[in-house]
């Protein structure tokens, strides 16, 4: 559940614990973003979702 200090306050994630944030991106004109994990830094099995903060929109969950 997204907490305090957040305009999406209260939004429930398809992720359990532990959740972290990993990356603040700002999307592009095409509504696009990118990150980059290095090779080796995140475990197998990772997991991610993307949160539209203008829009409390979530994407999909995408297991790397």
């Amino acid at each position: 559940v997204i907490s305090g200090g957040n305009p999406c306050l209260g939004l429930t994630l398809g992720l359990g614990p532990p959740v972290k944030v990993g990356a603040i991106r700002r999307a592009d004109e095409n509504g696009s973003a990118s990150v980059s994990i290095p090779p080796g830094y995140a475990p197998s099995g990772l997991i991610i979702q993307c949160l539209d903060v203008d829009s409390c929109s979530l994407s999909n969950l995408l297991e790397l």
